[in-house]
């Protein structure tokens, strides 16, 4: 690496973590459609943690990296500094909905079992795979450290403020 940075003025590689915010059709789309359904089930009480950005954060993230990460060969994590755990993160989406439901919790093992037999029964698509439990069971948080250290980032959007924004378009979008 020190060969290939000497010849490299600047080479900045951005590893963000679940990106989501208006456009987003994937993880978060599905889980404000859970939430809105009161169909969302908290696995082991809801307190994986997990990092997230709303993609106009991200968006200021590459401009920072562009103007001020250093020169050679740089790879930072980008996501919000704190990490929200699943319950918090639901919370905060039922809130944004008006949805008053408060979420069960079921052990991850059970929840696996459940969704085993669920797949091996149903045919067509089931409402959740123990792959889908094992995502939501599993922590993903990263360290932003490096980055903010090297360029100042702070986040200008708050996960309350980003559900909101998400949930609006997805409902001027017919999404949910």
């Amino acid at each position: 690496m020190q060969t290939l940075s000497g010849r490299i003025p600047k080479l900045v590689i951005l590893r963000p973590s679940l990106v989501f915010g208006e456009g987003d059709r994937g993880n978060m789309l599905s889980l404000i459609k859970q939430v809105q359904k009161e169909e969302y089930v908290h696995v082991s009480g809801g307190v994986t943690p997990k990092s997230l950005i709303y993609a106009n954060d991200l968006a200021d993230a590459i401009l920072l990296a562009a103007a001020r990460a250093p020169q050679g060969f740089n790879i930072y994590n980008i996501a919000n500094p704190e990490p929200v755990s699943t319950k918090e993160l639901v919370d905060t989406i039922a809130d944004v909905l008006g949805v008053t439901k408060k979420f069960p919790s079921v052990p991850e093992g059970l929840l696996k079992i459940g969704a085993g037999i669920a797949r091996t029964f149903m045919p067509g698509k089931v409402p959740v795979t123990p792959e889908q439990i094992e995502k939501l069971a599993t922590e993903t948080t990263c360290s932003i450290g490096k980055f903010v250290q090297a360029t100042g980032f702070k986040p200008s959007t708050d996960l309350k403020s980003a559900i909101s924004k998400e949930v609006n378009w997805a409902r001027e979008n017919q999404l949910i």
